[in-house]
């Protein structure tokens, strides 16, 4: 059982000046990539079995918190990634991203490939790095982003892989809920973002900082480390919900 992606990063120079307001970068390429011909299958996926859902997760996340707030100067070269969990998506396709505003110069592959087999551990350090929303709960409570992590991977694995997660969830939360969140040092950030299809003002704020838990943690080792790449919680496409995890 295992979880694969691509890690792909495009190199631009910028041909005008781009300013990226704070908590922005994200959303700012998944409007400019909402523009571009022919990718509404990509952008927008329709609803489909096996998962389920009206909404599906989009087969890509960014990754460009490096760049909010910052204000590219024409001839300055910058990057950002894309993670790509459909492996029918060229890679090249984020390269017309700003094609009218800066110049797109090279990528870079590299393919992930997470085994769901346990490893040992007894102690997570789970740090929120772009802000997080997990629901139902407003804190990081393990079972709740377990559950979130586990959903996440088994949706994508189910629309993009080779199917969902063959696991038994009830027992997976069960276990959850024996582990202990012994530290918890939270920083809750609000931004917004505007639809230019609908005008209407969204919220995209949520959480930083870092959460310890301590218990049996084998069996939950590969959802975080998979949870790194896909993201966790909502809006996870316009780069919310990065994490990065300590094991031991």
């Amino acid at each position: 059982m295992k979880f694969g992606c691509r890690v792909v990063s495009y190199a631009f120079e910028a041909q005008e000046p781009i300013c990226i307001p704070p908590g922005k970068a994200g959303n700012m390429l998944r409007g400019a990539f909402g523009l571009l011909p022919d990718i509404a299958s990509i952008f927008r996926p329709a609803p489909a079995e096996p998962s389920g859902l009206k909404d599906p997760p989009r087969p890509f996340v960014f990754r460009a918190s490096h760049l909010d707030g910052h204000n590219i100067k024409p001839g300055e070269r910058f990057h950002f990634e894309v993670h790509l969990f459909d492996r029918k998506i060229p890679a090249d396709t984020f390269s017309a991203i700003w094609s009218n505003r800066a110049k797109f110069l090279a990528l870079e592959i590299e393919k992930v490939e997470i085994d769901f087999h346990p490893e040992p551990a007894t102690t997570a350090i789970v740090k929120f790095l772009t802000p997080t929303e997990l629901k139902p709960a407003g804190d990081p409570e393990f079972k709740i982003l377990i559950a979130r992590c586990r959903d996440r991977v088994s949706t994508l694995r189910a629309l993009y892989g080779p199917g969902p997660l063959p696991i038994k969830f009830r027992e997976l939360t069960q276990q959850a809920e024996q582990v202990r969140m012994v530290d918890l040092d939270l920083k809750f950030v609000h931004f917004e973002r505007t639809s230019s299809r609908t005008g209407e003002t969204h919220p995209i704020g949520g959480f930083t900082g870092i959460a310890r838990y301590e218990g049996h943690l084998d069996e939950f080792v590969p959802y975080l480390r998979s949870a790194e790449y896909t993201g966790v919680g909502r809006h996870t496409v316009w780069g919310k919900g990065v994490i990065a995890v300590e094991i031991s």
